[in-house]
């Protein structure tokens, strides 16, 4: 803020406070600590456009209760904030405490954004397998979020600084600026290692095609990445883009001091900064994660149940093909195999398990193809230690009615693949004395 008027020369130290402690519109030959007074219109834009993304987050948040959605929230309401005080100033631009609402929330918003990032690389690494990344789901968030958190430290540092010597007649800002610019650089740096694994995980995923060594569980058919964590990635690499622009425009803003050309002339801000964020955090709003990612897991436990219901019908039908091969077994040893010797054996191993699914269309083989499938996205649930995935599966009685549903999770499915193992290797077993039975007749 220049301390001098045309007319009354130079201000006193009691003017200058008065001046920043109350709302008075602008005085010629006073400059405001912006180098202009913000435009009233575009605070109201932006206080409106960040709030409706805010809206949509929050509302997403309290239904499905993931991470991104609280980022993105937090992000959107710091936003909100910052435009306000921007706002205020548009009215009171002398006024300080209005001046360090805007300039403290405007510079740590798109921390918060980038934390949803980290959230949804991880859990995107998560389902496609761990050779899709250089670094494991969690380190993304330890090693990124705490450069972020130093940055921000060093920033407020900075910020504080310069912000109490702003309050003296003759006060030097640039030890404080150089501060601050040194904690954007260094977040900035960050930013540029993240970005560089993001490219190297969308390298693996999309040339390499990493995923198909794992066939995690959320591929439509194991060989094909769905169309939602494509339509996902785009909008982390728009968002990503978006945010390192602004980080660019905010370092070279601050090394021209607080009276450079950038910082002095509102538009660079608006354009550079206002919409680049809504950008930033809009794009989840039109792409969520919780569609477009956890939506993935929802639809996969429709797709079991489904095929569960298919299963239960056929049930008889699998029971008269046991029956067949009991048959034959007895004919060829002269007594019952102990392993097939009990009534409705298939009707009970298909109401006490889930996940065995056997149709009266398919062969033994691909029975056993099936229970391996089947062995494999469990074993990738039971690994997937970060992911809060739940499916609900039913519970069918003997005869195949629905008898009530239950939460089956990432534990259960751990628990439940020695007995699977077992399944397949009976069902093998089986298969094995058939064919000794079929080789004996052809003799």
């Amino acid at each position: 803020m220049s301390n001098t008027t045309e007319t009354s020369g130079p201000l006193t130290q009691e003017q200058a406070d008065a001046l920043r402690s109350g709302c008075h519109s602008l005085i010629e030959g006073i400059d405001t600590s912006y180098g202009y007074v913000p435009t009233l219109g575009a605070g109201i834009a932006f206080c409106a456009l960040f709030g409706l993304s805010l809206f949509g987050h929050s509302v997403q948040f309290v239904r499905k209760r993931q991470w991104t959605s609280f980022a993105f929230a937090v992000g959107a309401l710091t936003e909100v904030i910052g435009w306000a005080g921007r706002t205020w100033s548009s009215e009171c631009p002398y006024n300080n405490n209005a001046f360090l609402m805007q300039i403290t929330t405007l510079i740590i918003a798109p921390t918060f954004i980038t934390a949803g990032l980290y959230v949804i690389l991880g859990a995107l690494i998560n389902r496609l397998g761990r050779e899709s990344s250089v670094l494991g789901p969690k380190m993304y968030a330890i090693i990124f979020l705490t450069c972020d958190i130093i940055a921000l430290v060093i920033q407020a540092v900075g910020g504080a600084m310069a912000s109490t010597e702003s309050d003296k007649i003759d006060g030097d800002t640039k030890p404080g600026t150089n501060i601050m610019v040194a904690g954007i650089v260094f977040q900035m740096a960050a930013m540029v290692v993240f970005a560089v694994l993001v490219i190297d995980f969308l390298r693996r995923v999309f040339v390499k095609k990493s995923y198909l060594q794992t066939r995690k569980h959320g591929l439509s058919d194991g060989n094909t990445l769905p169309k939602a964590y494509t339509w996902l990635l785009a909008a982390v690499f728009v968002s990503l883009t978006m945010i390192f622009i602004r980080s660019i425009y905010r370092t070279v803003e601050l090394l021209q001091g607080w009276s450079g050309y950038l910082i002095t002339h509102e538009g660079y801000f608006i354009g550079l900064d206002g919409a680049i964020m809504v950008v930033a955090i809009a794009v989840f709003n039109f792409l969520d994660p919780v569609y477009l990612l956890w939506g993935q897991d929802d639809k996969l436990a429709s797709s079991f149940e489904q095929n569960e219901l298919r299963g239960v019908g056929d049930a008889n039908a699998e029971a008269e093909l046991f029956k067949i091969f009991r048959v034959a077994l007895e004919s060829q040893r002269g007594q019952r195999h102990k392993s097939l010797n009990r009534a409705g054996y298939a009707v009970k191993v298909m109401s006490s398990n889930p996940y065995h699914i056997i149709s009266s269309e398919t062969t033994l083989l691909e029975t056993i193809h099936d229970i391996r499938d089947k062995l494999r996205i469990l074993s990738s649930l039971a690994d997937d230690q970060d992911a809060v995935w739940k499916q609900m599966s039913p519970v069918y009685t003997a005869n195949g009615k629905l008898q009530y549903y239950y939460l089956y999770t990432p534990a259960d499915a751990k628990r439940d693949l020695e007995g699977l193992i077992a399944e397949a290797e009976t069902v093998h077993d089986s298969i094995n004395l058939l064919l000794i039975c079929v080789r004996s007749k052809r003799v």
